[in-house]
């Protein structure tokens, strides 16, 4: 079955739509998508997700419209999903106190089109917390914590604009290889990795 989730509530004139305590699991492609504005020539701005789960989906919420902005995400968790927890391409997102376990990234940022931030998180287990690319727009990451990341190009894998502060990133059961001189990486521009510049686990 071949399915993906999408919900839009008819908006009241001066509100946003506002989604509330979803649990949304086992959608191929993403559990919330919201689509290409060239298909009707609309798109989606300021949603609010508020205390969602999204657990094993292709991507927990992915958005790719040019005027897809400031999706509001607050108190939701991302749980085993096989792409991405957010997925924002040329829109921008707002993220707090939200939880990532074991997706393959936690937040794909490519390109944002505005400022986006990721705000009191906490990711544990994930492939890769943030990757991307802009030329133009920065993402803030602030008092967040990320452990036990598993990509050897690092927990960050940005390449822009990045304003991190107040943030932590540990690891656990990571132990230097022989010859190798380098730690574990959080922050990479780097395309590749052999054993004598990277890390491997205990």
């Amino acid at each position: 079955m071949n399915l993906f989730f999408f919900l839009m509530i008819p908006q009241e004139e001066g509100f946003a739509n506002r989604f509330l305590r979803l649990c949304v699991r086992n959608f191929r492609r993403a559990g919330f998508y919201s689509e290409r504005n060239d298909f009707d020539g609309t798109s989606d701005s300021e949603p609010t997700f508020e205390s969602c789960v999204f657990e094993k989906c292709g991507s927990g919420i992915f958005f790719e419209s040019w005027n897809d902005y400031d999706f509001s995400i607050r108190g939701c968790t991302f749980k085993d999903n096989k792409k991405a927890g957010i997925e924002c391409v040329h829109g921008c997102f707002y993220a707090s106190a939200c939880r990532f376990e074991r997706n393959a990234v936690d937040i794909v940022a490519d390109p944002p089109e505005h400022g986006s931030s990721v705000r009191r998180s906490v990711s544990v287990g994930s492939g890769v917390f943030l990757k991307g690319a802009s030329k133009f727009t920065p993402v803030t990451v602030e008092n967040t914590t990320v452990a036990d990341w598993t990509s050897p190009q690092g927990a960050i894998q940005y390449d822009g604009t990045l304003l991190g502060f107040g943030n932590t990133f540990t690891m656990s059961g990571w132990v230097r290889l022989s010859g190798c001189t380098a730690y574990p990486r959080l922050f990479s521009r780097k395309k590749g990795y052999t054993d004598a510049n990277g890390y491997t686990q205990q």
